[in-house]
This record gives C-alpha cells, sequence and structure tokens, in this order.
C-alpha cells in the first residue's frame, strides 16, 4: 500500500499499529519499519490505543524515531507523561490526536494538531 500511495503521488503516511489482531511491541516496531521502507515518503505513526486496541510502547517509539522516514508522532493515546518524554528523547514532530489535548501538547512544545474538529469546522476552499 505504501508503495502504491507513492506511485499515485502521496506526499506522506499517517499509519496506524496493526489492528485486530494485537501484535507484540515487537511487532509494531517490525509494522511500522516495513511500511517505512516501502516507500520514499515521510511516515507519520499514529498512536490510537482506543480504535486499535494496542497503545505504542514509549520505548518502541523511541526506537521507531531512529527510522529516517519516521518523522511525526499523531498522539492520541492522552499519556503526558509518554508524551514528554518522546518529546525530549527524539527529533520527531509530535502532533495532537485529540483536540482537547492541543493547548496542553503544544505548550510542551509538540508541533500543532492533527484534528477531526478543524475537518468539519474549516472554511470551503477559496474562501
Amino acid at each position: 500500500m505504501a508503495a502504491k500511495a507513492e506511485r499515485a503521488g502521496a506526499d506522506g503516511q499517517l499509519v496506524v499499529t496493526p489492528y485486530y489482531n494485537k501484535p507484540s511491541q515487537d511487532g509494531v516496531l517490525a509494522h511500522f519499519r516495513a511500511v517505512a521502507d516501502a516507500a520514499d515518503l515521510p511516515l507519520m505513526i499514529y498512536d490510537i490505543p482506543g480504535r486499535t486496541g494496542i497503545p505504542i510502547a514509549t520505548e518502541t517509539i523511541l526506537r521507531l524515531a531512529e527510522h529516517p522516514r519516521i518523522m511525526s508522532l499523531k498522539d492520541a493515546k492522552n499519556d503526558i507523561t509518554a508524551t514528554t518524554e518522546v518529546l525530549t528523547k527524539t527529533e520527531l514532530e509530535i502532533y495532537s490526536g485529540d483536540d482537547q489535548n492541543v493547548l496542553a501538547w503544544m505548550a510542551m512544545g509538540a508541533a500543532c494538531v492533527v484534528s477531526v474538529t478543524s475537518h468539519v469546522a474549516s472554511r470551503p476552499s477559496g474562501a
């Protein structure tokens, strides 16, 4: 899918953990590395355990941050301690994945938000 997205002109990838089968953290690490290696596109990790069934452990994120195409994290885990550790130990751009956490995450040094609300409430293009 990553290679197809690249051929279709995608600028990057937003990738979640494999859902339903709940892999180990080694499996999560292998998954993200395989997707990152499949295309020459920047990759944003999407940590949303409420939807996928498993959180990405902080140690796994720290290891993933070493990959040259893994550039950012959309954090919807709501774990301020884990987010702070990732912010201080990596060069990943961190984005809030929950609208209610935007201010707190940005105060800690996050880049911004990948927002659901803004897609509903945004102005039409050209307006």
